[in-house]
Formats: C-alpha cells, sequence, structure tokens
C-alpha cells in the first residue's frame, strides 16, 4: 500500500488542519519512523503541495508486547 512520506516540517504544518470540512490529516509514522499520510488524505485534499508529496510503500511498525 502506498502512503505519502511527509517531513517532520510538514507533519507539524498538517497536524490540526482539514482534509475537508470535519476531517483532520493523522500523520502517523511508520516502522522507519519516516511520518506520512494515507492516500485518502491526499486525494481529499486542495492543497496542491500535499497531492505532489512522494509515495512510499507503507511499513506498518510492529507491535511489541
Amino acid at each position: 500500500m502506498k502512503v505519502a512520506k511527509l517531513t517532520e516540517k510538514e507533519k507539524d504544518f498538517l497536524i490540526g488542519q482539514e482534509v475537508e470540512s470535519g476531517v483532520k490529516f493523522n500523520p502517523i509514522q511508520d516502522s522507519n519512523n519516516i511520518w506520512i499520510i494515507s492516500l485518502e488524505e491526499v486525494e481529499q485534499t486542495n492543497s496542491e503541495w500535499v497531492k505532489e508529496l512522494p509515495l512510499i510503500d507503507y511499513k506498518p511498525k510492529k507491535l511489541v508486547i
């Protein structure tokens, strides 16, 4: 599954911003501690710079129990 890669600065900017009315961006980190957002968030926003973010393969964090 592809996701959009964020820099730390981009992540900080997007936190709390609306993707669309009532829906906010939710950046998370993958297993390599790279900040990412979903393709759904990218597709639903009107922000052109978000649509131009590089896409990478999603690597989920492993749960430590």
